[in-house]
């Protein structure tokens, strides 16, 4: 059975089932053919807090969907600048993205008055987390005569069984520090038409190491110009609209010039393993919105139409040779989005 390249997240339902809101994984055991990358739907209810915790193993990026004053609390560590520094900042509304190295220590709380649903990325397809109410229980009865030492608080009443997230008050201080960032209200750095490309990479977003997210948007009809990765592996993430995704596979273990192409509605990701030819195009009568997450800070591309300009006059005697056609005319210049057709 050929593996499937896409996957309904949104339909996913949550692992488990905690107070203050709730989480929707796409990974590495939830999607299979993930590798480098991970995605979750994380919903928090006004006031919900995903418990203070940290990632051994990944970063993490945010994007927030809907709702607004997501605060997340977020401290460095002692590497080249002075230990407990304060970088929190807030998810103010819609659009705005954030950023946490490996091994931060970090929550995140809606403040909010409504519902807030955020996507979390992380650049490992099977994404580790340390709770903080779990690491408190190490060593039984003397990790908490040690935790009573370290804070000079007694925590004989303490209740260390939360995990994931927890209920909360909303309200409280906007921080703001380098690791929040607006995508949503950028200025695009490339406008096609009616499509756009918004970037969260180097060195729009100066803080970013291991992963890149951007914010497209195809008008109908237009596509993304079929492309690959030489850097990067790729997650799509439906916001709004659909797209067909073509995709096709190398020779790594399946026949050469497999279609595994499919389809993508909102709320669906669709994953494009590292230097496989693929693009996206916008199949239906509404504009198109898509999270595009790359696992690397300046993630390098080769479109189709600039391969096809290689040697000059000498290589459309090659593709001549290859195809059969002639190629004189052709039109390859066309670079990152193709425009919809002209109505004839």
């Amino acid at each position: 059975m050929s593996q499937s390249f896409s996957f309904n997240l949104a339909g996913q339902k949550p692992p488990v089932d905690v107070p203050g809101g709730s989480i929707q994984e796409g990974n590495a055991g939830t999607f299979p053919v993930l590798d480098g990358l991970a995605a979750y739907i994380v919903t928090l209810d006004p006031g919900g807090v995903r418990i203070p915790h940290w990632h051994p193993d990944c970063n993490e990026m945010q994007y927030l969907i809907s709702g607004s004053d997501v605060q997340v609390g977020l401290i460095t560590p002692a590497n080249g600048v002075k230990p407990g520094t304060d970088k929190s900042y807030t998810l103010r509304g819609p659009g705005w993205v954030g950023f946490i190295p490996q091994g931060w220590h970090h929550y995140i709380q809606n403040t909010g008055t409504e519902p807030a649903v955020m996507m979390i990325f992380f650049n490992n397809a099977s994404p580790n987390d340390v709770d903080v109410s779990w690491a408190l229980k190490i060593g039984g009865r003397d990790g908490r005569k040690v935790m009573e030492q370290v804070f000079g608080i007694s925590l004989k009443d303490a209740d260390f069984k939360r995990i994931w997230n927890a209920p909360g008050t909303p309200g409280g201080t906007r921080p703001s520090s380098e690791f929040g960032f607006d995508l949503g209200a950028s200025h695009p750095q490339i406008v096609i038409g009616g499509s756009t490309i918004r970037q969260a990479v180097q060195p729009t977003f100066p803080v970013l190491r291991g992963m890149g997210l951007l914010l497209l948007t195809l008008e109908p009809g237009a596509a993304l110009v079929p492309h690959w990765h030489p850097n990067a592996v790729e997650l799509d993430y439906v916001l709004s609209g659909e797209v067909y995704m073509g995709l096709m596979t190398t020779a790594q273990g399946q026949k050469p010039g497999a279609d595994v192409s499919a389809r993508l509605e909102p709320g669906m990701v669709g994953f494009i393993p590292l230097n496989w030819f693929h693009y996206l195009h916008n199949t239906g009568s509404e504009p198109a919105r898509v999270l595009v997450l790359l696992n690397s800070e300046a993630p390098e591309e080769v479109d189709i139409s600039w391969a096809f300009r290689t040697g000059g006059a000498d290589g459309e005697r090659v593709l001549k040779d290859v195809f059969g056609i002639s190629w004189q005319g052709a039109d390859f210049k066309q670079i990152w989005i193709s425009p919809p057709p002209q109505d004839s």
